[in-house]
């Protein structure tokens, strides 16, 4: 949900960043998820049978609010062994940090 000014009840301080495009801190699990499905759009080296794949994944994981450990566990090893490059790139690395509870990090060795 956008924050709204004191001053300007319309200004809406933005979720993204406007010159790269990056979530900013504030950002919310559903809105760095679609950082993630942006990205994977923009990805050249998978299928495409693999990107439809990896959009179903990661549209459970943005529907899921209170997802079940053993679930994330599942769906996340589902993105690293289908994402290829995809999840090895820097700024999905860094968003996934984000994203992923630190015990399922553990258990893929992310």
């Amino acid at each position: 949900m956008a924050e709204k000014h004191e001053l300007d009840p319309d200004w809406e301080r933005p979720t993204f960043c406007d010159g790269c495009g990056a979530a900013h801190p504030w950002a919310t699990r559903e809105e760095r998820i679609f950082e993630l499905e942006n990205i994977l759009d923009e990805e050249e080296d998978i299928d495409e049978a693999d990107k439809v794949f990896l959009h179903d994944r990661l549209a459970e994981l943005r529907a899921l609010d209170d997802l079940d450990e053993r679930r994330e566990r599942h769906v996340w090893a589902q993105i690293k062994q289908r994402g290829g490059s995809f999840l090895t790139s820097a700024p999905v690395m860094q968003i996934a940090q984000n994203l992923i509870t630190a015990k399922v990090r553990h258990d893929l060795g992310i």
